[in-house]
């Protein structure tokens, strides 16, 4: 039962995480440091639900690996997300 609350806990931080900071800086502490953004494909800001999509669809278990075949990771692709640098500081 602990092992089922652990994993709750740490995804549910996971999650919560991304959506924070995404939603109300449209960044996360490592895209401050790159000074990238999260945008719509259109490059438009992100509706609250676009960016809790994309933090859920990080869960995805080869989304790390997708960096590999295609700019965009999994997530991205399906919550027509993409990360782009930040002209404004």
């Amino acid at each position: 039962m602990l092992t089922i609350i652990n994993f709750i806990v740490i995804i549910g931080t996971f999650i919560a995480y991304y959506a924070i900071m995404e939603i109300k800086f449209q960044k996360t502490i490592g895209k401050f440091v790159t000074k990238t953004k999260v945008v719509k494909i259109n490059g438009e800001k992100p509706e609250n639900r676009d960016i809790i999509y994309r933090s859920f669809y990080r869960l995805i278990p080869f989304d790390r690996i997708s960096f590999l075949f295609t700019k965009n990771g999994i997530h991205d692709l399906l919550s027509q997300t993409k990360v782009i640098k930040d002209s404004v500081e």
